[in-house]
């Protein structure tokens, strides 16, 4: 009778716990195979200043093929007045309800509904592990911080602001807040900020509550490993711009894309990292796509889009921007060139039409070059391909290909061209050539 009691418990506890971490989701949803994301920073994106300024840009969107919005917060900050964290899009005084500076709630439901009118899926982004420092929580349940103390002798602690993520009451209150706004409004997604800082039990909780087989669940960190285990579908993959710095110093590698290459290998679901040259966090940290990249933020686009992965670019990117978003000023973003508009719609067109360069399992990037500075590499799904020669430097590079590529389109001029085998080509300072076997 022990026995048997002891066997009942222990299937219990065992029980219990392949519940707390059990995860629904066995793959991305099947939109995002062929998804292009719009990074929107709602208070500059438009004069208007709100969300209905993004509704009316929605059919311009759409006609640049992009197939997702991702919204920053779109709940109160505090811009002013603020030692710890003045003009952080991420910095949210409460998280239940819009900043009515952008609009209402049937304002952000006509954004959604009128979205999805235009076959675009609509993500909110969040960041879960900070706040402003005159959020309520703040006194109504301070044990949610790391620290209660305002100051380290004279600089401004930024433990203040930041929650102490292990505290269960605060878990279930960032899940509650998380619900409400799935069960309120007909979201496809979260992007969660900071998520490499989010433990393991509110991973297991977040895998429980918010994982759906149709919910897209992004972490905005660079953290495959969360997708391994299944508590998100993708993640920023910040590996991939770190190259695009070492390129500005020409330390770059075609060797480093090549182990970048060999992590997506490895992984359970290809290509399901979010690609990019620029977001807001980078834009206020480092700089426009222009001002970092200055020369060959293309180059870093079509690597993006190109390489394996979700594309994902910011708004703005299709002027192109010279100058970064001051979340200060009520400067909207100014659309009155869109130098490259058509550079990313040939690109999305081409992502929803050449199986090649969608986020599959089968058409990894395979190296078609052992030349050191060029990056040159062949995705290929059934008769279906793409090939990529670039350049990685400020300096002419020669390079020879492993394979023939003949009476091949080159993809931005139409031109048909033919590539050789262990003939000898050359690149100027970071010139890209791009074919495609799809008419």
């Amino acid at each position: 009778m022990h026995l048997i009691n002891y066997i009942s418990v222990l299937f219990l506890m065992v029980s219990s716990s392949c519940t707390q971490t059990k995860l629904i989701k066995t793959e991305p949803p099947e939109w995002t195979k062929t998804a292009a994301i719009y990074e929107i920073m709602p208070k500059q994106f438009t004069p208007q200043h709100n969300l209905k300024g993004i509704t009316q840009e929605l059919a311009r969107l759409r006609n640049q093929y992009v197939s997702a919005i991702s919204i920053l917060p779109i709940f109160t900050t505090l811009d002013i007045n603020n030692a710890y964290n003045p003009g952080d899009p991420y910095a949210c005084s409460e998280f239940l309800t819009i900043d009515p500076a952008l609009g209402t709630d049937h304002d952000f439901k006509t954004l959604i509904d009128s979205a999805h009118h235009f076959n675009i899926k609509v993500l909110l982004e969040f960041n879960l592990t900070y706040t402003t420092p005159n959020h309520p929580w703040r006194k109504e349940y301070p044990e949610f911080y790391k620290s209660s103390q305002a100051k380290n002798d004279t600089a401004f602690n930024q433990d203040y602001i930041r929650f102490n993520l292990e505290h269960k009451t605060l878990q279930k209150k960032l899940i509650h807040i998380l619900e409400h706004w799935m069960k309120d409004f007909p979201l496809d997604g979260f992007v969660l900020m900071n998520a490499d800082q989010f433990p393991e039990s509110f991973l297991n909780l977040l895998g429980s509550k918010i994982n759906s087989k149709k919910f897209y669940l992004v972490s905005g960190s660079n953290t495959p490993e969360f997708v391994e285990r299944g508590y998100f579908d993708s993640y920023f993959n910040y590996d991939l711009y770190h190259l695009f710095i070492k390129m500005v110093d020409n330390t770059c590698t075609s060797q480093d894309f090549k182990s970048l290459m060999e992590i997506n290998e490895k992984a359970t679901f290809k290509n399901a990292s979010i690609l990019f040259n620029q977001n807001a966090l980078l834009n206020n940290k480092d700089g426009t796509e222009t001002q970092r990249f200055y020369g060959f933020y293309k180059l870093c686009s079509v690597l993006s889009i190109l390489t394996g992965g979700i594309p994902m670019i910011m708004n703005g990117q299709e002027e192109p921007m010279f100058d970064r978003i001051n979340p200060y000023s009520n400067q909207a973003i100014v659309f009155n060139k869109f130098f490259s508009r058509d550079f990313f719609r040939s690109l999305f067109i081409h992502r929803l039409d050449n199986p090649a360069i969608q986020s599959i399992q089968d058409n990894l990037p395979v190296i078609i070059s052992d030349a050191t500075h060029v990056l040159a590499f062949e995705r290929k799904h059934g008769e279906a391909s793409i090939v990529v020669m670039a350049n990685l430097t400020n300096q002419v590079q020669s390079f020879t290909l492993k394979n023939d590529y003949i009476q091949r389109l080159e993809f931005f001029t139409r031109a048909l061209t033919n590539f050789e085998k262990n003939k000898s080509y050359t690149l100027n300072p970071y010139q890209y050539i791009v074919l495609t076997n799809i008419k």
